[in-house]
């Protein structure tokens, strides 16, 4: 199932933002299907990582059905 796939792959690709990247906070994921951004408004609610030992975003995240979902399910 593509909602499946993508949560898993947006999960890898959040796993890779925190070990490997520039700044170690997660970033804009996107799946097929759906995606996950940043949702906050001030004043930001950080996210702690217990698993890391710190804060690995700035602002709360949540997931977005995308456009191409929207297409899917009406056509």
């Amino acid at each position: 199932m593509q909602l499946e796939d993508d949560y898993y792959n947006i999960c890898d690709q959040l796993i890779e933002h925190i070990e490997y990247g520039k700044d170690g906070n997660i970033h804009t994921s996107n799946g097929e299907f759906i995606q996950i951004r940043s949702k906050d408004s001030k004043p930001y609610s950080p996210i702690y990582s217990k698993k890391y030992g710190k804060y690995v975003s700035n602002k709360n995240h949540a997931f977005y059905f995308n456009k191409r979902f929207m297409k899917y399910i009406t056509s």
